[in-house]
């Protein structure tokens, strides 16, 4: 498992060392090349959307009344 913290509070780090010291768990400092905040030049983008799977949910609507779509009665004096 791999967690990251760009900008720790020093606070915070100890009291996630002080959690993990049963485990045995090391740290590690790792330099970054890459600003936390890069911005996005020409080509592929810094996040890319997930693709969408459509149709993944079908038969959700189990029932819709026949009038689903007919104008409601309390409305009737903001629709002239």
């Amino acid at each position: 498992m791999q967690l990251i913290i760009e900008t720790p509070d020093e606070k915070v780090l100890q009291a996630i060392m002080e959690l993990l010291r049963p485990f045995n768990v090391t740290f590690k400092e790792v330099k970054n090349s890459k600003p936390a905040f890069a911005k996005q030049t020409k080509g592929t983008p810094l996040h890319p959307k997930p693709v969408r799977k459509l149709g993944i949910m079908p038969g959700l609507v189990a029932y819709m009344a026949p009038d689903f779509n007919a104008p409601l009665e309390d409305f009737e004096p903001y629709m002239n």
